[in-house]
């Protein structure tokens, strides 16, 4: 059996620039439930420098599309996340998913 394929997941959040704190909140329960799965190999929350209200969940998965398209949406926390922010949502989330080109990817150790 071959392993699974490694992911490459943006979300990107569009808020209301000022509360990027009750966006934050609102997502801490997810953030743990979603770092405690074993497919989930890193996870970054990131903030645009230049468009306020612009925020980037970068994420990385060793699983098939499949799960993460199932799994998301039946985690616990996921539902009271999207509900928390609905107000401060000026536009809807976009997801992109990626895999990577094979002899261009870098890592850098220390």
């Amino acid at each position: 059996m071959s392993s699974p394929p490694t992911i490459y997941v943006n979300v990107t959040f569009f808020i209301t620039p000022g509360t990027e704190e009750k966006f934050h909140a609102a997502f801490q329960p997810l953030y743990e439930e979603i770092k405690l799965d074993k497919h989930l190999q890193y996870f970054n929350v990131l903030t645009d420098i230049q468009k306020p209200g612009v925020i980037r969940m970068t994420e990385v998965w060793k699983a098939e599309v499949q799960f993460l398209i199932e799994a998301s949406p039946k985690r616990k926390n996921y539902k009271p996340f999207f509900d928390a922010i609905k107000e401060i949502e000026v536009k809807e989330h976009t997801i992109d998913a990626f895999t990577a080109v094979e002899g261009f990817t870098f890592n850098k150790s220390g």
